[in-house]
């Protein structure tokens, strides 16, 4: 019976801190290597399965040959052997075959495998599972960005910025002469003083070519958000009522 180690996408093997041992924990350690808590979440195990294959259990991910960083056998009696050449490795649903091994049933085990970057691990690591909820943590609170009245003949923009959102919603209201329209871009050099850059996805968003005078509330959940939006309105009498509330989550 043995252990799993895991290694971030990039580190460095000769960062790790030693091999966990059977009664070790292997629970989070340094940037390079981590594990899952022991006990009832134990840390994913290698297990001898004949002379030449070992089998890799408790993971949350599928892995290659290519993700292997090392193999050591510790047997009972005598030294350790180190297998690191992917040449010498086939793996076959979480069974790994290692050319020119003999393995026995007495062996332990540690094998040393490059897995999903740390930050995003939730299957791999209970804590990030119990205090990481990027869903949760990623929105912002309603942003009441236009409150405006009597405001003169003419035109304003308001832009948003929504890169690493995934969906949001407009609450639009207006009255006396008022005409909202939506509009978004993937370029970062369109800004509030023209249209150039900017698209106009109104009957997208909401249904129609614009909204005059009157109220509505429009959701977006595409999970494929722009860079920005804008809100663009027209004024055509200065006694009017603006007020627009966004919300991004």
């Amino acid at each position: 019976m043995g252990f799993i180690r895991l290694s971030q996408p990039g580190a460095s093997s000769g960062s790790s801190s030693s091999a966990a041992s059977s009664g070790s924990s292997a629970g989070g350690g340094n940037n390079a290597y981590y594990a899952k808590p022991s006990g009832t979440n134990a840390d994913a195990s290698s297990a001898y399965t004949s002379a030449t294959t070992i089998t890799i259990t408790g993971l949350s991910f599928d892995f290659t040959r290519n993700d292997i960083e090392s193999i050591r056998q510790m047997p009972a009696v005598g030294n350790d052997t180190v297998y690191s050449d992917h040449a010498d490795f086939s793996v076959t649903s979480g069974v790994i075959t290692v050319l020119g091994a003999t393995f026995a049933a007495t062996d332990e085990f540690i094998v040393i495998l490059t897995g999903p970057r740390h930050a995003y691990d939730q299957g791999q690591n209970l804590q990030l599972a119990q205090v990481l909820n990027q869903d949760y943590d990623h929105f912002t609170s309603v942003d009441h960005i236009i409150d405006e009245a009597n405001v003169a003949i003419g035109t304003v923009r308001k832009q948003i910025f929504a890169e690493s959102y995934r969906g949001g919603s407009f609450h639009l209201k207006c009255s006396g002469g008022v005409t909202f329209t939506i509009w978004a871009t993937n370029d970062d050099t369109a800004d509030e003083s023209a249209d150039t850059g900017w698209v106009d996805v109104s009957t997208a968003i909401l249904g129609a070519a614009s909204l005059v005078d009157s109220e509505g509330i429009y959701f977006v959940d595409t999970h494929q958000m722009p860079l920005k939006w804008m809100i663009k309105y027209v004024t055509s009498d200065a006694t009017n009522a603006v007020d627009a509330w966004i919300n991004k989550y």
